[in-house]
């Protein structure tokens, strides 16, 4: 059986269910099929990895999947959980369990610490670390999820600043988007350090890592701008690819960069060129304001004016619950930007001010 809400011809209502999402729907089928084949109360009781998953995989936080993260951040804060591995990176991300966790605690705090595990470390401290139930081993193995996280901050830090030196002269001729490469960076770390490009210069950025004869390429985009279909058209000189709108990787002979910068440049142009009404249909419902965010947070205004327009409440909370954690990462107070979004939403008290 082939479990894909994505697959052609699939009549399920919710196509954004990420990996772990979709593990546990078949659990959920599997239970209803045969409900002794899984412990009791297992559905409820992984709800909280269900949560985590969902936020750190950047799925859309609307309909299901906000359903099924809010109950789960619902069980985390109650101390329902009963995973010491999970609060052992809470208490090291500085968050008192007497105050609730929040979806922006998971994206911001949490995934991150594990995520570095699998890009500077061994993937396999992540897993143990969400398996154990020894509370020693699990503070064991959150201190070193801690100490690869700061790898990760020193090497990504190093890849950028280097990126941004061979951006200068690409940024200077007005090139589109930036397409990168450099033999030592690390391969981990380029789809973060792309995404940092992506904040400075305001354009779609690819960063590679040459390893001999073969290339591996992390990509990050803009709203409005479909990175995945920049490379579609980029098949030429590409051995794989894969990915989606805002984030994509691929796989190229290290012959092949100047030329696929090239190609790529091409392929952005036109699908800029595709995507130009989109954008400004969407950006046509934000509220007009002197407020302007940075170029980090103009995906989420934008997101917002379609969630305005489509008279979305749901959709317009999932965003606010964004900002705090956006303000923490940014340095920079995004309350006025909140209080814009509010004013601008006709139906602003159906949301939580």
């Amino acid at each position: 059986a082939l479990v894909n809400p994505r697959r052609p011809g699939s009549a399920y209502p919710n196509p954004d269910l990420c990996g772990v999402a979709v593990a546990f729907k078949l659990a959920e089928a599997l239970a209803r099929h045969d409900p002794a084949c899984l412990p009791a109360g297992f559905a409820e009781e992984v709800l909280d990895l269900v949560a985590l998953g969902l936020v750190a995989d950047q799925m859309p936080l609307v309909g299901e999947n906000r359903t099924l993260v809010h109950r789960g951040l619902q069980r985390l804060g109650a101390g329902a959980t009963r995973r010491p591995g999970l609060d052992a990176l809470l208490g090291l991300a500085g968050l008192d369990r007497s105050f609730p966790v929040t979806a922006a605690n998971l994206a911001y705090q949490v995934a991150p610490r594990l995520n570095a595990c699998g890009r500077v470390g061994d993937p396999d401290t992540a897993l143990r670390l969400l398996l154990t139930d020894d509370g020693v081993e699990a503070a064991a193995l959150a201190q070193q999820a801690e100490r690869d996280n700061r790898s990760r901050r020193v090497m990504d830090q190093q890849v950028k600043e280097e990126a941004v030196a061979q951006a200068e002269p690409f940024v200077a001729r007005g090139d589109p988007g930036l397409v990168l490469a450099a033999p030592g960076w690390h391969k981990g770390v380029i789809g973060i350090s792309a995404s940092r490009l992506v904040e400075q210069y305001g354009r779609p950025a690819v960063l590679i890592k040459v390893e001999g004869d073969e290339a591996r390429g992390s990509a990050r985009s803009v709203p409005g701008v479909d990175i995945k279909a920049v490379l579609d058209r980029c098949a030429p000189l590409l051995v794989r690819w894969g990915g989606h709108a805002q984030a994509a990787g691929m796989t190229l002979l290290s012959e092949d960069v100047d030329r696929f910068r090239d190609l790529f440049l091409a392929a952005l142009a036109d699908e800029r060129l595709r995507s130009r009404l989109r954008t400004e249909q969407a950006l046509s419902y934000a509220p007009s304001v002197d407020y302007m965010p940075l170029t980090a947070d103009q995906a989420h205004f934008a997101m917002f004016a379609d969630a305005t327009r489509d008279r979305s409440v749901e959709l317009a909370e999932s965003f606010l619950d964004v900002l705090p954690g956006l303000s923490e990462v940014t340095e920079v107070d995004l309350a006025p930007l909140r209080r814009t979004m509010l004013a601008g939403f006709e139906d602003a008290k159906a949301i939580r001010p």
